[in-house]
């Protein structure tokens, strides 16, 4: 049996012992924590590169669009 559970397309960051889950359409963070520093690098790339990264989320995730 599997369970499918709905997220919203997001990103996944990793730095050191920290780990983070950002929404790519709006940049709320869904889950986790970053340092503040590394944390405006992530939003930096984002607003840049956020239609790049959803239309990779729906590659690899199909059944979720």
């Amino acid at each position: 049996m599997f369970i499918t559970v709905n997220r919203p397309p997001h990103i996944h960051v990793d730095y050191n012992e920290f780990e983070i889950l950002i929404i790519i359409e709006n940049g709320e963070i869904y889950a986790g924590e970053l340092p503040s520093r590394q944390l405006k690098l992530v939003f930096d790339w984002l607003s840049g590169n956020s239609d790049w990264a959803l239309e990779v989320f729906y590659e690899l995730n199909p059944n979720l669009k």
